[in-house]
C-alpha cells in the first residue's frame, strides 16, 4: 500500500494518482491507500470484497481504500451492467452501499435484481431504471476500466492475492490485471 500522497518523505508513489472521480473510502491523510480494480461478477474480487471490509475495520482511520471498475465482460456477462448501476447509485449519493450490495449478492446481478437493490437503498428507480437502459454511465465505467492500462506491472491482483489461478482459468496473465495500486 502507498503512503499518502502528500508525505514528502516518501519514495513510493501510486503509479495512477486518485482523481476527483475515483470513488475513495476513508481518510485523505490515510496511512496507507490501497486502489482496487474490481469486478462485481467476479467470485475472486467477491473474496477480496470481504477482506477489503476487514482490513477496513482493522485499519481505520489509517487506510484509504479505492475503487475502479475492471469488469471482465467477456467472461462475466453482468459485470458491465452491475458497474454502471453502482455509478447510478453513487450519481445518487449511494455509491459504497450499492457496491456492498453487489458484492454480497453478486450471484443475482440480472437487471431486475439491479433495480431492486436501488428500491431497497431508496434510490429514485425510475431515474435508476432510465439511466441504466440508456447506458448513461458505460463511459464512466470504460475510462475505468482502461486505466489498468497505466498501471500494468507484474505486481499484480493475480500475484499479490493469489489470484493467478483465477487469471490463468480465464486466459489472464499476470501481466494482463490491473496494478492493485500498493507499492508496500
Amino acid at each position: 500500500m502507498a503512503p499518502p500522497p502528500d508525505d514528502p518523505s516518501s519514495s513510493a508513489l501510486l503509479l495512477l494518482p486518485i482523481r476527483p472521480t475515483d470513488h475513495v473510502l476513508g481518510p485523505g491523510d490515510a496511512s496507507y491507500t490501497l486502489v482496487e480494480y474490481g469486478d462485481y461478477e467476479c467470485p475472486d474480487c467477491g473474496r477480496l470484497f470481504l477482506i477489503l471490509r476487514g482490513l477496513q475495520k482493522d485499519f481505520a482511520a489509517r487506510l484509504r481504500v479505492v475503487f475502479r471498475h475492471y469488469p471482465l465482460s467477456g467472461i462475466h456477462h453482468h459485470a458491465q451492467e452491475a458497474a454502471e448501476a453502482a455509478e447510478a447509485a453513487a450519481a445518487q449519493g449511494k455509491f459504497w452501499e450499492m457496491h456492498a450490495l453487489l458484492f454480497e449478492r453478486q450471484k443475482a446481478l440480472q437487471t431486475r435484481d439491479l433495480i431492486g437493490y436501488a428500491g431497497e437503498m431508496n434510490l429514485d428507480v425510475e431515474r435508476f431504471r432510465r439511466e441504466l437502459k440508456s447506458h448513461v454511465y458505460a463511459e464512466r465505467v470504460r475510462v475505468s476500466d482502461l486505466m489498468h492500462q497505466n498501471v500494468r506491472q507484474q505486481d499484480s491482483l493475480c500475484t499479490r492475492f493469489g489470484l493467478r489461478k483465477h487469471c490463468e482459468r480465464h486466459g489472464l496473465g499476470s501481466d494482463s490485471m490491473p496494478n492493485s495500486g500498493t507499492t508496500r
